[in-house]
């Protein structure tokens, strides 16, 4: 029974469950040599040095995620999606900040070992 409000919970938590009309994309911003050990299955790459360049493939790739869709970023601890979110919120996106890899893993989120290193476009 625990498990299962762990992961009802943890459902809420990243909009899995969400009424809303739009599925969340959620956002690794960890580098290359961090997700190449796991990352959360169906998340996509958008690493923070790359943000932090805002360079204009930085911003074409911010350009492809979804305003409608809410933003949910993690990484290690937390730290650098906040600076991300920080980032894309002042964009005019909606995020929330999952906080670290590690404990999204152990709550149950499934995660995947990229075969290569993604490029980082949404």
């Amino acid at each position: 029974m625990k498990k299962y409000i762990a992961f009802l919970f943890l459902s809420l938590l990243i909009g899995t469950l969400s009424f809303a009309d739009t599925k969340p994309t959620i956002v690794d911003v960890r580098e290359w040599d961090e997700i190449k050990k796991g990352m959360i299955k169906d998340a996509v790459w958008l690493p923070l040095s790359e943000v932090e360049l805002n360079s204009p493939d930085a911003q074409k790739r911010i350009g492809k995620l979804e305003k409608k869709s809410e933003i949910q970023l993690y990484c290690k601890s937390g730290r650098r999606a906040g600076k991300v979110g920080e980032i894309l919120e002042k964009q005019g996106f909606t995020v929330k900040n999952l906080g670290g890899y590690e404990d999204l893993k152990k709550n149950g989120l499934p995660t995947v070992i990229p075969p290569k290193k993604p490029e980082p476009v949404i």
